[in-house]
């Protein structure tokens, strides 16, 4: 019986060791344990019980505080101290053996998130707390082969299906970051650009599997799952007859918000001075009940509204926010969405006749 828990327990761990975030070829890349989501359960409700440990000093508890504060603000996730007798919890621990392990999903009673060594910081709990949401790593998905390379051979498990049809993100809080045994194959990723902090595609997905609603509601659906019914409930901005959609793309290693064609499944976005065509984008839709989006003029102050939508991010991981304007090129105007930067908040990056537009005077997408 004490053999079968083990072997219970193993296979809902995720475990990385202390070279979990500074690994080299396949002897040290963790292989990912993850069996698929819902192995134990969610929360419900969306509400994570945890227990501070005893071996957490001061220091320790104000990273995990940092880490919580990201779920906060950008998910309807929250994480509430165990009650007396709660029997379902994470004990938030320091393991100096490790960088990082936690279990999968919820399991009904105790469990564990660990950080250790130089690993204990915000980001390495966000990453740990991230599995205790049941979530695994991206480079563990089922379609992770389009993306990398491992030219050492140890490819650490491929195991999640949760986000196929949803675009693969390099700057997840959940991947490792690349070298030279986790090679990008996209074009303009290089192995410094993977991994990181907590991004706008981490937060979609939590919000995604947790069912989050209100302004956290909105969902962006790849244009080959998108259903009828999504299709009478996607955001537009009307011009001259013709339904604009708020669609995003991969280009550059970016992705990019822009104007979507929902008929022919073609999203414009830019960069670099030029207009980009794709037909392979994601489509937003306002999803939950109770998500009102809408249009709003930029602030005069130039700055990006609190409620201001994440469209995307740079390659980098910088950002990306929606907005339109209209547009005059070649003797045409057209209402257009593009995008706006976290760091550029005073104009917007716009695709319209084959050119990237730089317009002062525009409105955000923002949730009311």
């Amino acid at each position: 019986m004490k053999f079968l828990i083990f072997i219970f327990l193993y296979w809902n761990l995720e475990i990385h060791n202390v070279n979990a975030y500074n690994f080299t070829c396949s002897s040290e890349l963790p292989k990912s344990t993850q069996r698929n989501f819902g192995t134990w359960g969610k929360w419900p409700n969306a509400i994570v019980k945890y227990e501070f440990h005893s071996s957490l000093t001061s220091a320790d508890i104000a990273e995990v505080n940092k880490a919580f504060n990201v779920y906060h603000t950008k998910t309807c996730v929250r994480f509430q101290k165990r009650a007396s007798g709660e029997a379902a919890y994470v004990s938030i621990e320091n393991e100096p053996s490790v960088c990082g392990l936690a279990h999968v999903c919820r399991g009904g009673g105790y469990q564990f998130a660990q950080f250790g060594g130089s690993c204990r910081n915000a980001g390495v709990m966000v990453h740990e707390l991230g599995h205790s949401l049941c979530f695994g790593h991206e480079q563990s998905r089922e379609d992770r082969d389009n993306y990398l390379n491992y030219p050492c051979g140890d490819a650490g498990g491929k195991d999640m299906g949760f986000d196929i049809n949803l675009f693969y993100d390099y700057k997840s809080a959940m991947h490792y970051g690349c070298n030279d045994c986790m090679r990008p194959k996209m074009a303009d990723v290089s192995t410094s650009m993977c991994g990181g902090d907590f991004s706008v595609l981490d937060a979609e997905k939590v919000n995604a599997f947790y069912d989050c609603p209100g302004c956290l509601g909105y969902r962006f659906r790849s244009v080959l799952k998108i259903t009828a019914a999504e299709k009478a409930d996607l955001l537009v901005a009307r011009d001259t007859g013709e339904f604009l959609y708020v669609c995003r793309a991969y280009q550059n290693g970016d992705i990019i918000p822009g104007t979507g064609n929902i008929n022919s499944g073609k999203c414009y976005v830019s960069i670099h001075a030029l207009e980009h065509v794709h037909t392979n984008g994601e489509f937003l839709t306002k999803g939950k009940s109770g998500t009102r989006l809408v249009w709003s003029q930029k602030p005069s102050n130039n700055v990006i509204p609190s409620n201001a939508v994440a469209g995307g991010r740079s390659r980098m991981g910088e950002t990306l926010y929606i907005a339109r304007a209209n547009v005059v090129s070649g003797g045409r105007s057209s209402v257009v969405v593009g995008k706006v930067h976290a760091g550029r908040p005073d104009v917007a990056f716009l695709p319209f006749d084959g050119k990237e537009h730089e317009i002062y005077s525009f409105e955000f997408l923002v949730c009311n």
